[in-house]
């Protein structure tokens, strides 16, 4: 006999799947415009759609969900990233297949579903060989760009200018999430790999985690490139810990997020900057943690609050941020933003550090050129109407 429910309620089940786990990739379930998470020692992709939610109101929605089905994973969750500007949109997709941090395969199918998932992905079509790649901005509006960044900076106006250069890149064969996502995994062991729709990479940065009542961030600014040998490596991080510029960047971002977190948590610790190497770059972080104020307070709520910091925003804003947006890409969207689900304890990363590709920020400190050179943050890739130049677009903004 059929259980009865009550009209309009929505119901998570929850099933292990069947074969071994490690045979088992879970970019055979990403479904079109699904989302993608690699982190942790845990994984988990989307397809369909089940209901789309606002920030926040994604945790009370999922509160009200009802759940059946064998108690593993993590079951229901709401995913995104949230855009440079506004608070955007939250999905809660129709069905979630995860691995858990002992490897074990679930699936949650959430119904009724207003898109309903496919029973596979596509084949995967080949990997580009070729690519064009040409800028919507020319030389003489770049370094126009530069020279007002750098005036504001020196007037005072702004402590730190983040500037954006969009750039189109076209290939030999279609961008697949599922291609990229499977590069990423491997070229990336120290970063996040995401993907929401279109809008795909790897970030080492965490915007902020809640777990239980504990809030931690790990913001980064400042960054040099890894070097041939150990030993120029090695100097090179000297240089990077004992530079003013670079130190002044950072403790801009923060001393921002700090500030921001002090008004949700208490006891908040600021621990001391560290370089962290990656596979191209070595980005300056700082531990910032502390205990949330009140429980209601959702990861959601914190994403919310710090987004976007100093590292992709300037200083300070927000008359940094109407700058950037007035001379960076036309359509920013979520080329400077943050991805993850959403529960009441979650985690967001701030998806503006890939760890390749091009970017200028101008901060107190020496001048740079204003020539693009290799820097963490690179091109985001998504979708754009832009008709600059007639094809879709990445801009990179740091």
């Amino acid at each position: 006999m059929t259980a009865q429910r009550e009209p309009g309620l929505v119901v998570a089940t929850t099933r292990r799947v069947a074969g071994p786990a490690d045979t088992l990739d879970l970019l055979d379930w990403l479904g079109p415009d699904g989302f993608a998470w690699f982190a942790d020692g845990a994984a988990f992709v989307t397809a369909g759609t089940a209901a789309t939610v606002g920030p926040r109101d994604a945790v009370a929605f999922l509160q009200s969900v009802e759940h059946e089905g064998d108690a593993g994973g993590r079951g229901i969750r709401a995913v995104g990233a949230l855009p440079f500007e506004g608070a955007g949109w939250m999905t809660v997709p129709a069905r979630i297949v995860e691995r858990d941090a002992a490897g074990i395969v679930w699936a949650t199918t959430v119904a009724p579903a207003t898109r309903q998932a496919p029973e596979a992905s596509p084949p995967r079509g080949r990997i580009a060989r070729r690519f064009t790649v040409e800028a919507c901005q020319g030389l003489d509006e770049w370094d126009a760009m530069v020279t007002a960044a750098l005036a504001l900076v020196e007037s005072q106006e702004l402590e730190k200018v983040v500037l954006a250069r969009e750039v189109v890149v076209e290939a030999d064969a279609p961008f697949e999430p599922a291609t990229i996502l499977d590069r990423l995994r491997a070229t990336q062991p120290d970063c996040y790999v995401y993907a929401s729709g279109g809008f795909v990479g790897a970030t080492p940065e965490l915007l902020v985690r809640r777990s239980g009542s504990e809030v931690v961030s790990r913001p980064m600014a400042g960054t040099v490139p890894r070097a041939a040998s150990p030993d120029e490596d090695g100097r090179s991080i000297a240089r990077l810990v004992s530079s003013v510029k670079e130190s002044r960047e950072h403790r801009l971002v923060v001393d921002a997020v700090a500030g921001e977190l002090a008004r949700w948590c208490d006891g908040v610790v600021v621990g001391e900057p560290e370089p962290m190497r990656l596979t191209s770059v070595t980005h300056l972080t700082t531990r910032i943690s502390g205990r949330v104020r009140r429980r209601d307070s959702s990861a959601v709520d914190l994403a919310l609050a710090l987004h976007p910091t100093p590292a992709v925003n300037g200083s300070p804003s927000p008359r940094s941020r109407g700058w950037s947006a007035s001379t960076g890409p036309r359509t920013p969207g979520r080329s400077a933003g943050s991805t993850r689900g959403a529960t009441a304890s979650s985690r967001w990363r701030c998806a503006a550090r890939p760890s390749t590709g091009t970017a200028h920020g101008c901060s107190p400190g020496p001048a740079s050129s204003p020539d693009p050179t290799p820097m963490p943050s690179g091109p985001r890739p998504r979708r754009s109407s832009n008709r600059c130049c007639g094809r879709s677009s990445a801009p990179d903004r740091r």
